[in-house]
């Protein structure tokens, strides 16, 4: 099987910890068909050495517990992601916020590092008034 590293994207690889998972769960691609939403023409297709699509990519990488960066070629990574794009993830993943509060709060990225910035500069306030209290409370009771 021919290896199809496309955009630095490693298919054999993706799918061959997706097989890992299939043998390690006891289950027929039938049923990680069903479970993912992923027809089976696509795992098929997959098996051969076609990459699967995004949306594909997408549901058998949450169903698999995998992370898709992981079959990326470090030749495309930056050195570290994002910060604005590690919140965006979080916002999207909170269960207490609705879709449309993670978009809205997503797409004032300025006013968000502003209030990102403005929020630990509270926090830090914060410990320090509380360690000043902590400090003059003591005193007041020693003497």
């Amino acid at each position: 099987m021919p290896s199809p590293i496309t955009k630095g994207f490693d298919g054999n690889a993706f799918y061959s910890a997706i097989l890992s998972t299939v043998v390690a769960r006891g289950i027929s691609w039938k049923q990680v068909s069903v479970g993912t939403g992923v027809s089976a023409t696509t795992l098929t297709r997959m098996g051969q050495g076609r990459r699967p699509d995004a949306a594909s990519l997408a549901a058998l990488s949450a169903w698999a517990g995998l992370n898709p960066a992981d079959f990326v070629g470090s030749s495309n990574r930056t050195s570290a992601p994002e910060p604005l794009a590690q919140i965006s993830v979080l916002l999207r993943s909170d269960p207490r916020l609705n879709s449309e509060a993670a978009i809205a709060l997503e797409t004032s990225k300025g006013d968000l590092s502003l209030a990102l910035a403005l929020g630990m500069i509270l926090i830090v306030l914060s410990m320090a008034v509380s360690a000043i209290s902590l400090y003059f409370g003591r005193g007041l009771k020693e003497s």
